[in-house]
């Protein structure tokens, strides 16, 4: 990896991280089955958002795309033979300088051409319209767009405790078990097709952050299926999808989540 490139802040890494997961989840999510979630692998002192293709029995971690470094990191041997595109942020075959790329490529697309093929992903020349799970990744990347350089500091937070098995009994973050309709999914929990099927996993919290540079305050949950809940108000239910279709564009609906967010 060229040495050269630097640590960005986290407001432009949370930004670019989010942005190429929702470019890769709206091409690809439905026909290859992709999940994401948050992991801290290495004992813990990684905090990657990490790309899945769970079978049953194991999450098919593919990608971890680390927070820390701007670095995204394939698994996994390829699968069959590749030839990737040209990118100078590559270093290797396994491994990309993912924020410096985004930021000084100048088209991103070449960064999302690079990720697919060393995944082993087809290159769609168009983007399918927006499933109500790739749809929440567009909302997300929406929102850390807006607050890449203005307004409070945003993180997007994954439900399930990942801790490397260092965590507490429960897995789920308590301020999901808050809302009604999340605490209800979260206690059917038993035969799950696989381990990524953890109601959690599908559960993002909206944190703002805090009066301190690492405290993030949660606002907000939204959910896979594009269901969003602020945490002032738990029982009521806002289908962004639904939203979306209304609108028939993306930008209104992440108005209204933004205009949720509130200084910590």
């Amino acid at each position: 990896m060229p040495s050269q490139f630097p640590n960005y802040s986290q407001r432009i890494t949370e930004a670019a991280t989010w942005t190429l997961v929702a470019d890769l989840m709206r091409r690809h999510e439905a026909a290859q089955g992709l999940r994401v979630a948050e992991t801290h692998p290495g004992g813990g002192q990684y905090d990657c958002r990490t790309l899945l293709r769970p079978t049953p029995g194991d999450y098919g971690v593919l990608m971890h795309f680390n927070l820390a470094s701007g670095n995204a990191t394939a698994t996994k041997p390829p699968s069959k033979p590749m030839k990737l595109p040209e990118l100078e942020w590559s270093e290797d075959d396994d491994r990309v300088a993912y924020v410096a790329a985004v930021l000084q490529t100048e088209d991103r697309r070449s960064v999302r051409h690079w990720l697919e093929a060393r995944l082993g992903l087809p290159r769609v020349a168009q983007a399918p319209d927006w499933s109500r799970h790739s749809l929440t990744y567009g909302i997300m990347a929406g929102v850390a767009a807006r607050h890449a350089f203005l307004g409070p500091r945003i993180r997007w937070e994954n439900a399930f405790i990942d801790t490397s098995g260092y965590g507490p009994d429960d897995p789920v973050r308590p301020e999901v078990r808050k809302v009604p309709a999340l605490e209800a999914q979260l206690r059917d929990i038993h035969q799950l097709p696989t381990p990524a099927d953890h109601p959690a996993y599908g559960m993002w919290l909206l944190t703002v952050a805090g009066k301190t540079e690492s405290s993030f305050v949660p606002v907000a949950v939204l959910c896979t299926d594009a269901r969003f809940y602020a945490l002032a108000q738990p029982g009521a239910t806002h289908d962004l999808f639904g939203e979306y279709n209304g609108y028939g564009r993306l930008a209104p609906v992440v108005d209204y989540v933004d205009g949720q967010i509130v200084p910590g």
